[in-house]
């Protein structure tokens, strides 16, 4: 969506795109902070590898914008790109950590 619609008006995709993409980082941003903080307790691995990909991502957000002013499409595509992956890449590894980490078992008899 965000090639296809790069340098178009806000179309109303783009909107709902702008909106989510808004929405979850800021989710993801407070359960960094929460965690940093001490209000949280996710174990140390997790938590530590979840804090630095959100920190990842608004980095590689912000050298994505950058880019766009610096009109260098190579490097916009490259930092917006990771932007997307860090975001739920961190996500995913954390909670992965947590499950290995658990003394649960992950799925419940019967499952």
């Amino acid at each position: 969506l965000d090639v296809v619609s790069g340098g178009e008006p806000m179309n109303p995709w783009k909107r709902v795109d702008l909106v989510l993409a808004t929405a979850n980082t800021g989710v993801q941003v407070l359960i960094a902070i929460l965690q940093a903080l001490g209000y949280l307790s996710y174990p140390a691995r997790s938590g530590a590898v979840f804090v630095v990909s959100v920190i990842t991502a608004l980095y590689s957000k912000r050298r994505s914008v950058m880019a766009v002013i610096e009109r260098d499409l190579n490097a916009c595509i490259f930092w917006h790109a990771l932007w997307h992956y860090t975001l739920p890449g961190g996500a995913l590894l954390a909670q992965l950590l947590l499950s290995w980490e658990s003394t649960e078992p992950l799925l419940k008899d019967g499952l």
